[in-house]
């Protein structure tokens, strides 16, 4: 309904530019120009790969880094530990098995060391 003394125009969708539309509602009128307001204009399917295939790319970078390192300290601890494995390379269970026995072993020697000490002076 028209009201007397009022112009009114209508316009159709397409008469209207997506800019204003959005500036003046906060979305845009038809459908196409809303999908593009969800998006920002420089984020293609393409960039969004890249972007992707980046971030992965850094993530596989920083777990082989990770894999190295815990492969060295492996390796760094089982010089340092005695092991019955001569004739093969031992897994990280048995390394880590026979590092826990070589502790409560040092362990107890200590002990043994402080109590003997305590009852007796050391080094006379």
């Amino acid at each position: 309904m028209q009201q007397e003394g009022s112009p009114c125009v209508v316009l159709k969708e397409s008469q209207i530019p997506a800019g204003l539309c959005r500036t003046l509602t906060g979305s845009s009128v038809s459908s196409t120009n809303s999908r593009s307001s969800r998006w920002s204009p420089s984020a293609s399917p393409r960039t969004e790969t890249a972007d992707v295939f980046a971030r992965r790319s850094h993530a596989n970078a920083r777990e082989r880094l990770r894999v190295r390192n815990m492969n060295h300290m492996f390796l760094l601890l089982r010089h340092l530990v005695p092991l019955d494995c001569a004739h093969h390379r031992p897994s990280r269970v048995t390394t880590l098995r026979a590092t826990l026995r070589y502790i409560r072993l040092l362990q107890a020697v200590l002990a043994e060391t402080t109590t003997a000490c305590s009852s007796s002076p050391c080094g006379v």
